[in-house]
C-alpha cells in the first residue's frame, strides 16, 4: 500500500468517523431537548466539524491527482491548529468535569482521536506551500470571532459553553480575559510549531535536483538559487519551482532532470 492510498483511506475514515460522532451527539441533544444552538456553540464541535470537512476535501486531492493551492493549505493549517488547541485545553482544563450528556465514545473521538489524527496528518503530508508566521493572523480569525460570539451571547442568554468563559465562575470578566489570553498564547505557540515543522519537512521531502550532464558550479548555484526562491518566496510546489528556475536559467544553456518523488 503506497503513501497515496494510505492518505486517502485514513483521511476518509477519520473525517467520516468524526462527522458520525457529531451527528450522533446532536441526535442525543435533540432528543433531550438540549438547544441545537447551544450544541453548535461549543468550540470543540465547531472545530471538529471544520477539521472533518477540511480532511474530507483533503482526501479528494490525491484521488484527483492534484495539489491544494496556498490558500487551501492555509485553511487546513487553521483547522489543525484549532484541533490541537481543543485537545490540549480539554486535557488541562476540562478533563474530569461533568460532561453532561456527552457520550464517552464521542468524547474520545472529538477530544483525543481527531486532535491527534490531524496533527499526524500534518506531519505525514505537510503542505507544499511555504507558511510564514505572519499568516497566523488568518488562523486567529475563527477563534477570536468565536470568543466574541460566546461572551456576547452568554451575557444575553445566561449560558456559556465552558466554565472558564463564564464570568461568574472565574471572578468576573478579568478572569475570563486571563483565561482567554492564555489560550491565545497557546494557540500562537502551536501555530508557530506547526508552521516550522511543515516548512522543515516540506524541504526535506523534496529530493535534490540532479543533472544528467556535466555543468559548472556557477550554473548549479544559479539554478538552485532560483529554485528555492520560487519555493520559499513565491510558495510554488517543487515541480513548479523547478520549471520556473529552468526558464530563468535558459533552456539552451543547460537541461536538467529532477527527481522530486511522488509525494501523494
Amino acid at each position: 500500500m503506497n503513501k497515496r492510498t494510505i492518505l486517502i483511506a485514513v483521511r476518509l475514515a477519520i473525517s467520516l468517523l468524526t462527522l458520525g460522532a457529531l451527528s450522533a451527539q446532536l441526535i442525543v441533544h435533540v432528543r433531550s431537548e438540549f438547544s441545537v444552538v447551544n450544541s453548535f456553540s461549543y468550540f470543540t464541535n465547531l472545530s471538529n466539524l471544520f477539521a472533518a470537512v477540511v480532511m474530507l476535501i483533503g482526501a479528494a486531492y490525491p484521488i484527483q491527482h492534484r495539489d491544494p493551492n496556498p490558500t487551501q493549505d492555509l485553511v487546513r493549517g487553521s483547522s489543525v491548529a484549532g484541533m490541537v488547541v481543543v485537545g490540549i485545553v480539554f486535557s488541562i482544563l476540562l478533563r474530569g468535569h461533568d460532561l453532561g450528556s456527552l457520550m464517552p465514545w464521542v468524547n474520545t473521538v472529538t477530544h483525543y482521536v481527531m486532535p491527534i489524527a490531524v496533527a499526524l496528518d500534518w506531519l505525514y503530508q505537510p503542505p507544499k506551500s511555504s507558511l510564514a508566521l505572519s499568516q497566523v493572523q488568518y488562523w486567529l480569525i475563527f477563534p477570536l470571532i468565536y470568543l466574541v460570539y460566546t461572551l456576547v451571547r452568554g451575557a444575553i442568554v445566561g449560558w456559556y459553553p465552558y466554565p472558564f468563559l463564564n464570568p461568574a465562575n472565574v471572578g468576573g470578566y478579568g478572569g475570563v480575559l486571563l483565561y482567554s489570553l492564555a489560550i491565545i498564547v497557546l494557540f500562537l505557540v502551536i501555530s508557530w510549531v506547526l508552521m516550522t515543522l511543515s516548512n522543515t519537512l516540506r524541504l526535506k521531502i523534496a529530493q535534490p535536483v540532479v543533472s544528467l550532464w556535466d555543468i559548472s558550479d556557477e550554473s548549479s548555484a544559479d539554478l538552485m538559487s532560483r529554485l528555492y526562491r520560487a519555493m520559499l518566496k513565491e510558495q510554488k510546489t517543487p515541480a513548479a519551482a523547478l520549471r520556473t528556475a529552468q526558464r530563468g536559467l535558459g533552456r539552451n544553456q543547460i537541461r536538467w532532470t529532477c527527481r522530486l518523488g511522488d509525494r501523494v
